[in-house]
């Protein structure tokens, strides 16, 4: 469970855009993901309700009823969850929040007060989620979007016009797009980042300038 595949991006750059769905997306992907970084040792510290789960008639707790009758925690209740079992703080906890807000506003069907939702969802992936992930799991968010009948070459173009800082995988390679052409207009402090991360992987050459 703790390494189920799942899309991280509501937003692919090819693909027509979805309006406010995104943050819904996110909420999803991220209680999976955060839930699982919090249970390396068992799927059971994901679940809040593990009293409730006896019945006094089952000799042990099988994972069909914890499925069944388990109750993950609620979103809010996931960087706490995410601490104790772990000892990790959720990056970017401002972002969070954000999220959060805008996630219960769609639900409750009212609009958020955000209004590029998109670059909320894009900030949460790659300042939350995406760490987490590449440190627990080895995982690399770039390589987990929705159309994967396409490279994460747009991604990540995407991503660098953002200025948004992702994990990077050693195999990293774009065919696609030209890195100097998007990080162009990029700041000096982001254009050092990124030669400095795809100088760490043996990829330095990818950049011309």
């Amino acid at each position: 469970i703790a390494n189920r595949r799942v899309d991280l991006h509501s937003e692919h750059p090819r693909r027509p855009q979805k309006g406010s769905a995104y943050p819904v997306d996110d909420f999803y992907a991220a209680r999976t993901r955060i839930t699982a970084g919090a249970s390396l040792d068992g799927f059971l510290t994901a679940m809040h309700n593990l009293v409730t789960l006896d019945d006094k008639n089952a000799d042990e707790l099988d994972l069909q009823r914890l499925l069944t009758r388990g109750r993950t925690h609620d979103f809010e209740k996931l960087p706490q969850v995410l601490w104790a079992t772990t000892g990790l703080r959720i990056p970017n906890p401002d972002c969070y929040e954000r999220l959060r807000q805008a996630r219960n506003s769609i639900q409750h069907f009212c609009p958020p007060d955000v209004r590029d939702l998109s670059a909320l969802s894009l900030e949460f992936i790659y300042t939350i989620l995406d760490p987490l992930i590449a440190g627990r799991f080895g995982i690399y968010a770039i390589e987990h979007h929705e159309d994967h009948s396409v490279s994460y070459d747009y991604v990540v173009a995407c991503l660098l016009r953002r200025e948004l800082r992702f994990s990077i995988p050693k195999n990293f390679a774009v065919t696609e797009i030209d890195l100097d052409r998007e990080i162009r207009s990029a700041s000096a402090e982001y254009r050092s980042w990124f030669r400095e991360a795809l100088n760490s992987i043996g990829k330095a050459d990818l950049l011309k300038t």
